[in-house]
């Protein structure tokens, strides 16, 4: 009996201390009825949500292979401290039209979830993106969200484009 009563506590002991460890996960999400026009670019907006913790757990977001940025920016958060804001936002050319899009969290420590995360981008169509989540303590990858992303032409136009090409050279090969 003693040695049952010993493993139940042990165990009951063991569970409240993995209790205390279940670390926050974030999620970046696009606002419904994204894009929205914003002059000749399109406006993707964003919210940051966390469950089981808050905005303070999260130390940064970050989307990869974004197309065609031409800015982004984050809301102020909880306060606007002067002179850095609660929450900041980057992007980082790769080349070839895509960047790496980073929101900050400076001080904001207030709340679960917060909207007004905005990429300005040239383009109006979209596709899943992987992103990244940094903690406080620690790193999360794999997961997706939509963004602007390049037009990938059609295999039909790459063909007719190939064809024209081969024709050109048959032709200059025929008049020499």
């Amino acid at each position: 009996m003693k040695g049952g009563f010993f493993a139940l506590a042990l165990t009951f002991g063991a569970l409240m201390a993995y209790a205390d460890r279940i670390s926050p996960s974030a999620t970046i999400t696009l606002d419904n009825g994204s894009p929205t026009t914003a002059g000749p670019d399109y406006d993707w907006t964003y919210t940051i949500s966390v469950n089981d913790g808050d905005l303070g757990n999260v130390s940064s977001v970050e989307i990869f292979d974004v197309g065609g940025v031409v800015n982004v920016s984050a809301p102020c958060g909880s306060t606007c401290y002067f002179p850095v804001p609660d929450w900041s936002a980057s992007y980082t050319s790769l080349g070839h039209g895509l960047y790496d899009v980073i929101f900050t969290n400076n001080y904001d420590d207030v709340g679960s979830s917060l909207d007004g995360f905005v990429i300005e981008s040239t383009y109006h169509t979209g596709a899943q993106t992987p992103y990244s989540v940094t903690y406080s303590n620690g790193f999360d990858p794999g997961q997706t969200v939509g963004a602007p992303s390049a037009p990938t032409p059609e295999p039909a136009s790459i063909g007719l484009t190939g064809l024209a090409l081969l024709g050109l050279g048959a032709f200059k090969l025929r008049r020499s």
